[in-house]
C-alpha cells in the first residue's frame, strides 16, 4: 500500500489516462433494479423522474426518482399489457390481451396510475395505442379480421369504430400491430397481413384524421414500431425475410420507404425511437442497443448482452433513457448511452480512481501527503449516498444499488467531481 501512495506523479497520470480510454470503451447502460421478473413490454417517461413499464401477467411499474426505486401498481388483470399512451402525468392508457385469440383490455388512470380501471374489454387483443392529445386517441387490434380501430375524440368519454380498407386483415401471424399519430390528422400504422391475404407488411398512413387511409405494401416478415419527429421524417423497425433486423425510413411522410440493413447479428428490432431527425436509437429482441447520429443512415453499437429487449424511451433531448426486456430487465443511462465525457473544469488531474464501473470495492489515489480527504457519492438527483472519511485507499460500495453515480473528492479543501459506473 505504500508503495501505491508514493507512486510518482506519473505513474498516476498514466494510471488517469487508462482509466478514460477504459471508460471510454464501456456502455453507458445501467441495470436498474426491478421488483419483478415478468417479460416487460414498454416503457415512459413524463419526466426525468416519473415513468411506468407495462408487462406480462398484468405487470405495470412505476417511478418517481428516475428508475432508482419501482413499484408495481394494481393493474387488475393478469392479461400480457403491450401499449401505453399517457397525456399528462396523471392521464394514461395501457392496452393488452389475454393471448392473440382471447380478448383484450383497455386500462385507464386520472391519477399516474394508483388507480387502474378497466374502459372496457373484447375478443380483439389489443397492441397497439396513441394519443396525439388529451382527447384524440386511437386503439388498434392485433388477431382478428378486422378492418377497423376504435378511436375517442373527447378523451375516452366514448369510444367509435373507424374504418381502414374493407377485406383487409390489420393484422395476421404474430405481429405486434402499432400505431403512431403525430398530431390530430396524420397518423401511420404498421401491421403484418395473413392469409387468406398475400404474406408481407402494410403501411397505412391519413392526412384527416383516420377518416381515409392509403396503403404501402411492404414485402417484409414482420414490422413492428413506427414514429415520426415530423410530417416528413419517419422510420420503422422490425425483421426483414433473412430474418435479420431492419429499419425503413421514409423523408415524404411515408408515401415512400427505403430499408437499411444496419448489420451484425440482429435479428428483430423491437422498438425505435428518435428525439429529432438526427439522433435515433433501436434495441432488439437478442440484446442489442443501436444508435444513429445520422437520421438513420448508420446505426452504431452501444449495448451487447444476452437479454431480450423489447421497449425503449430517451426523454427529448437524448439525455436520459430506459430500456426493457424480457425477465425484469430495465437498463437506465443518463447520456443517451454515449461514452462518459469528463468534466475538466471540475476535474484535478491529481486524483485516481479505479476500476470504473465498480463492483464492490473503489482504489483512490489522492495526492502524497493530501490530509483531510473526504469522499461523498451521490445519486443522479444529487441526494448523497454515503460518505467515506478517507483513511484508506480502498473503499467499500458494495452495499449501493447498481447505477451511475456521480463521485466527489475534496483533500486539503479543493474538490473534484467525476462520474462512477457501479455495477
Amino acid at each position: 500500500m505504500r508503495k501505491l501512495v508514493t507512486t510518482s506523479f506519473r505513474t498516476v497520470f498514466f494510471i488517469i489516462i487508462l482509466f478514460v480510454i477504459a471508460n471510454q470503451l464501456f456502455s453507458q447502460w445501467y441495470p436498474q433494479t426491478s421488483p419483478v421478473a415478468s417479460k416487460l413490454n414498454k416503457v415512459y417517461f413524463a419526466d426525468s423522474l416519473q415513468g411506468w413499464i407495462v408487462g406480462d401477467d398484468g405487470i405495470i411499474l412505476h417511478t418517481i426518482d428516475g428508475g432508482i426505486t419501482w413499484i408495481i401498481q394494481n393493474s387488475n388483470t393478469s392479461y400480457n399489457l403491450l401499449n401505453m399512451a399517457f397525456t399528462s402525468k396523471d392521464t394514461g392508457w395501457i392496452v393488452g390481451g389475454g393471448d392473440y385469440n382471447y380478448g383484450g383490455i383497455l386500462l385507464h388512470t386520472t391519477d399516474g396510475g394508483s388507480n387502474w380501471d378497466t374502459v372496457f374489454t373484447d375478443s380483439v387483443y389489443y397492441t397497439g395505442i396513441s394519443f396525439s392529445s388529451s382527447l384524440n386517441g386511437w386503439v388498434l387490434p392485433h388477431w382478428t379480421i378486422c378492418d377497423s380501430l376504435i378511436r375517442t375524440t373527447d378523451g375516452g368519454l366514448t369510444w367509435q369504430k373507424q374504418f381502414l380498407y374493407p377485406g383487409y386483415l390489420l393484422s395476421g401471424g404474430n405481429s405486434r400491430i402499432n400505431i403512431f399519430f403525430l398530431d390530430s390528422l396524420h397518423g401511420w400504422i404498421v401491421s403484418q397481413r395473413g392469409a387468406p391475404m398475400s404474406l408481407g407488411c402494410d403501411i397505412y398512413r391519413t392526412s384527416d384524421g383516420g377518416a381515409s387511409w392509403t396503403i404501402y405494401i411492404y414485402e417484409i416478415q414482420r414490422l413492428n414500431k413506427v414514429i415520426f419527429t415530423d410530417l416528413s421524417h419517419g422510420w420503422i423497425c422490425g425483421v426483414s425475410n433473412g430474418p435479420s433486423g431492419i429499419i425503413l425510413f421514409s423523408h415524404d411522410a411515408g408515401a415512400t420507404w427505403s430499408p437499411i440493413y444496419p448489420g451484425g447479428n440482429y435479428s428483430n428490432f423491437s422498438d425505435i425511437t428518435f428525439v429529432d431527425n438526427i439522433h435515433g436509437w433501436v434495441v432488439s429482441t437478442n440484446g442489442y442497443i443501436l444508435v444513429s447520429e445520422d437520421g438513420g443512415m448508420n446505426w452504431d453499437l452501444q449495448y451487447d448482452e444476452n437479454l431480450g429487449l423489447n421497449g425503449i424511451y430517451i426523454l427529448p433531448g437524448g439525455g436520459k433513457g430506459w430500456v426493457v426486456g424480457d425477465n425484469g430487465t430495465i437498463l437506465s443511462t443518463v447520456n443517451g448511452g454515449f461514452p462518459v465525457s469528463i468534466p475538466t473544469s471540475k476535474q484535478r488531474h491529481d486524483i485516481a480512481f479505479y476500476p470504473n464501473p465498480a463492483d464492490t470495492k473503489v482504489t483512490v489515489i489522492f495526492p502524497y501527503g493530501t490530509q483531510k480527504t473526504t469522499v461523498n457519492i451521490y445519486n443522479q438527483i444529487g441526494q448523497k449516498i454515503t460518505s467515506y472519511n478517507q483513511t484508506k485507499s480502498i473503499i467499500d460500495v458494495s452495499s449501493i444499488t447498481p447505477g451511475i453515480y456521480i463521485i466527489e473528492f475534496i483533500g486539503d479543501g479543493k474538490l473534484t467531481l467525476d462520474k462512477i459506473a457501479i455495477q
